[in-house]
């Protein structure tokens, strides 16, 4: 049958707490029905014997019949109290709230049960102000009743009122003892960035709590919001004292230590970590990125690996691992776990192109491409990837045509334009047409005017065919602005500067390039056309020599220095 005692719909708390963690229904006295014996004396005889029939159906879950006698009992009756809640109750479990008021409002002399019961139905119709006014009513008789105060909190969160929240909810919290509506107040002021009375409010549910860890995680992260950051590690610290086999603590203490970058801590407890008996893979997945950024590979591959035996299927861990094999050149380890993970996932790229990438490096081009190519007939997303891939592989083969109609098939099926425009553009450049290359770009900075990259390509092309100077300068000079410490783009300013006959601010840019980018054929050679068009012989020179150390075929060069 329904429950005839107070139900308190808490469904809305979800969308409205900060951290979306709803508290329990509290304890509460309920509203019931009184018992047939308790009203037999006061009532007329007709209107007990239907009334206690309605009892008996709603017992037997026969709402209809209930319903048609309560209303028989209220025809003899029609004033009286106990049946009025009886059925109002009904109604309401019934979720008829309008039929329930229509009985309840008549009542003559309304206890603090009425109030409540008619604050619920004001409430499932979401006439939250006549709701309100209702819950203030029956509070003025009992100040400290616990579905009262939590009700009363509820209408004030779903106005986003968290401060009166509040103050209702530390009410409840009190009077039921209940840690999850602890639990609850302290978000709530964490919500308005009260922190120190959120971390003494949780301190209080952990006491009426002892089975929840993660009531100390919430704590260590309401401290440290706070500024306390020694209260929110030790927060962490008797957490784990007291749960030594919770694993989502110790994966946040790795994380603390790793913020103070205190990696001899992180070391230790990420050992402990791979150690415990935990099945949540997700941990494990999470630490090993953290790990590996520490560049503590080892611990890093051990926490993969303790994910993967959780979940044979952890994408996450058949893609790292794979990555640090091939970072350590095991082609053969890296090539296993991609294999496995395009067998459990052949709609996205990442363990295609990782294979691929293998065999380009194993000087097997040809076995790189039919891979990607094959790859296409399964990736669904991040298409892209694959496709830019292809396209600079078949560009590597001298197989321009192919390249760029793959690259203009992406711009057809709505890929990423850009890319694939300045793919184009620099294919252009390479195989030395010049107008075709700035007509690219041209489009590129037309759909993207701040693009960087493609302002430098196309200002450092036109200072290299020594045209439209000016234009180039404007483009290296915005290039460079976005990004003062990228050496090639310094180099460009360097070169543009040089053509304008600039030279002292040349060598200044050049210079500056030199510290950025120590060894490059390009910006040493352009050191010395700068130092030979300042007169500065020998500096140029041995600029030069320099370069062709790097570069020993380049015939510029060597042209340059027999001169």
């Amino acid at each position: 049958m329904l429950n005839r005692g107070k139900r308190l719909a808490i469904g809305v708390l979800a969308a409205l707490l900060i951290s979306g963690c709803a508290a329990s229904k509290p304890t509460a006295k309920p509203v019931l029905a009184p018992r047939a014996a308790e009203v037999q004396k006061e009532m007329n005889p007709d209107a007990y014997n239907h009334y206690t029939n309605a009892v008996i159906y709603e017992q037997e879950q026969i709402w209809d019949e209930a319903i048609k006698e309560y209303e028989v009992a209220l025809s003899y009756e029609p004033l009286s109290y106990d049946i009025r809640m009886a059925l109002g109750l009904l109604y309401f479990n019934m979720n008829r709230a309008s039929q329930a008021l229509d009985v309840l409002l008549p009542i003559p002399t309304k206890t603090g049960d009425t109030y409540r019961l008619l604050g619920d139905c004001y409430r499932q119709l979401n006439r939250d102000d006549e709701a309100w006014a209702v819950y203030k009513r029956a509070l003025a008789d009992d100040s400290n009743n616990v579905s009262l105060n939590y009700n009363l909190g509820m209408l004030a969160a779903k106005q986003r009122k968290l401060d009166e929240a509040a103050k209702y909810f530390q009410v409840a919290a009190h009077y039921s003892g209940n840690p999850e509506l602890f639990q609850q107040i302290a978000e709530m002021y964490a919500g308005i960035g009260m922190f120190d009375s959120a971390t003494v409010l949780l301190e209080r549910a952990i006491t009426l709590n002892t089975e929840d860890p993660s009531l100390y995680s919430r704590l260590s992260v309401y401290y440290h919001a706070g500024g306390k950051k020694l209260e929110s590690k030790n927060a962490l610290y008797r957490g784990v004292r007291n749960y030594p086999n919770d694993a989502r603590l110790r994966a946040q203490l790795i994380e603390t230590y790793n913020s103070e970058d205190d990696l001899d801590s992180v070391a230790i407890v990420a050992k402990q970590l791979v150690d415990l008996p935990s099945t949540d893979k997700v941990i494990y997945e999470r630490i090993g990125q953290v790990l590996l950024k520490a560049k503590l590979d080892t611990l890093a591959e051990a926490s993969f690996k303790k994910a993967l035996a959780i979940d044979s299927t952890s994408r996450y861990a058949m893609f790292y691992l794979g990555r640090m094999a091939m970072d350590r050149k095991e082609y053969d380890s890296a090539k296993s776990y991609f294999t496995d993970l395009v067998g459990i996932d052949s709609t996205t790229p990442d363990g295609w192109v990782n294979l691929a990438f293998i065999y380009e490096q194993e000087k097997q081009p040809d076995k790189s491409m039919d891979l990607l190519q094959q790859a296409l007939m399964h990736v669904t997303a991040d298409r892209d990837n694959v496709q830019f891939y292809l396209a600079q592989l078949l560009a590597g083969k001298q197989m321009a045509d192919s390249s760029l109609a793959l690259l203009k098939q992406i711009i057809a099926e709505g890929g990423d334009t850009v890319r694939a425009l300045f793919m184009i553009g620099a294919q252009y450049e390479h195989d030395g047409n010049f107008d075709k290359t700035v007509e690219t770009f041209e489009l590129l900075l037309s759909i993207d005017s701040s693009n960087v990259q493609a302002l430098n390509y196309l200002g450092y092309t036109f200072a290299d065919k020594n045209v439209r100077l000016d234009e180039s300068l404007r483009m290296i000079q915005k290039a460079v602005a976005a990004d003062t410490a990228n050496g090639a783009y310094l180099d460009s300013y360097a070169w543009v500067l040089y053509r304008l006959g600039r030279y002292d601010d040349a060598l200044t840019q050049i210079n500056k390039a030199l510290t950025l980018i120590k060894d490059d054929t390009t910006v040493l050679e352009h050191l010395g056309d700068i130092q030979m068009a300042l007169g500065n012989t020998d500096e140029a020179r041995s600029a030069w020599q320099a370069a062709l150390r790097v570069d020993p075929k380049n015939e510029k060069v060597k042209v340059k220095l027999n001169k």
